[in-house]
Order: C-alpha cells, then sequence, then structure tokens
C-alpha cells in the first residue's frame, strides 16, 4: 500500500532531496509558513533515489529546459515555481 508523505523544501535554487525510489512528486504548498513538497511513496521500499528541484522566483532566469513542472507557490510575497530537473 502507498501513502503521502511531506519533505520540507528550501526557496534556494537547486535543492536534492532523497525520496523511496518509484516516488511521485504531487505538490509543493506553503504549511505553517514553511514550503513542503507532498509525495506519494511506498513506504516500505527501501531503495532510495535523490531527486533533483529547480526552484526559481518569478522574474528570475530559469534554464532553457528546466524540467517536469511540479507545483507553484508564495512565500513572504514572492512567487515560486517548482520543477523536477532531468540529470
Amino acid at each position: 500500500m502507498k501513502t503521502i508523505y511531506k519533505y520540507p523544501i528550501e526557496a534556494s535554487t537547486h535543492m536534492e532531496l532523497s525520496l523511496p525510489a518509484g516516488a511521485q512528486i504531487l505538490t509543493v504548498q506553503i504549511q505553517d509558513d514553511k514550503p513542503m513538497l507532498w509525495a506519494l511513496i511506498d513506504p516500505n521500499e527501501t531503495l532510495f533515489s535523490t531527486r533533483i528541484l529547480g526552484i526559481y522566483g518569478t522574474g528570475h532566469n530559469v534554464p532553457y529546459n528546466p524540467g517536469k513542472y511540479i507545483s507553484t507557490f508564495q512565500l513572504k510575497g514572492m512567487v515560486f515555481h517548482v520543477f523536477e530537473t532531468c540529470l
């Protein structure tokens, strides 16, 4: 059976996040004034993979191919857009 877990993230340009293999990233939202990522995971999975997030503020430079769009969130008057980048 799968479960939805949440993970804290930083509002920075790039972030590495270790998730169970096969995890499906669902969204990023603000909870208690902090950005959180929700993912559908198998809690019994023993293999983990590193996922790379690109987090870009509105009006900031974004690579030509930033990756798969995940979500947009607002924090302290700024708007950020989250992508899962491809290595």
